[in-house]
C-alpha cells in the first residue's frame, strides 16, 4: 500500500441494536486524532467505540 496512514478500520459488533459497540483500528503512521475523530462520529450515532 502506498499510503498506509489512510487506513482506519471500524468493525461493529453484531447485532448492532443489542450491542452498540464498534472496534476502531488504525495503522501506526496515522495521525492520533483520526481514531478520536472516528470515535466522535460513532458516539454521535449512538455507538460506543473501542480503540484497539
Amino acid at each position: 500500500m502506498d499510503h498506509p496512514e489512510g487506513i482506519l478500520v471500524a468493525h461493529p459488533f453484531q447485532p448492532v441494536y443489542l450491542l452498540p459497540l464498534v472496534e476502531t483500528c488504525a495503522e501506526e503512521p496515522m495521525p492520533p486524532e483520526a481514531p478520536e475523530r472516528a470515535g466522535a462520529i460513532h458516539r454521535a450515532i449512538g455507538m460506543h467505540p473501542l480503540v484497539a
